[in-house]
């Protein structure tokens, strides 16, 4: 490869490159205020911390996909194979925590009703 055929390439993608890298910084920043909002929210509202832990952290971990796959879509990449590789995932995990999901209904179910 020649230098001039590099230097070519490098200022093709560094406007991309420098877009995706603002774009992660200010998603960071926008999925941390988000975060910061729902556990003013489930404070308020006395939520059980469980609870509370669990929805903030699939909460968080859903928008830090989000993110990533928009910064990755941003950069040229096919989108198939990343939605093939998050639908396999939710699977696994919902597979995963089914029993412990169960429990946990139940558990809420009954915890507001009467005494068992």
């Amino acid at each position: 490869m020649s230098f001039q055929l590099i230097k070519s390439i490098i200022i093709s993608y560094s406007g991309k490159v420098l877009l995706s890298l603002v774009v992660y910084f200010l998603g960071r920043f926008a999925i941390n205020k988000i975060i910061d909002l729902l556990n003013k929210a489930f404070d308020q509202k006395k939520v059980d911390l469980s609870l509370h832990r669990f929805l903030v952290s699939i909460i968080k971990v859903a928008l830090h996909v989000l993110l990533i796959v928009s910064i990755a879509s941003m950069l040229g990449a096919e989108m198939t194979a990343f939605i093939a590789i998050i639908g396999s995932a939710g699977l696994a995990v919902g597979l995963a925590l089914q029993g412990s999901l169960s429990n946990f209904c139940w558990w809420n179910s009954y915890s507001g009703s009467e005494t068992l």
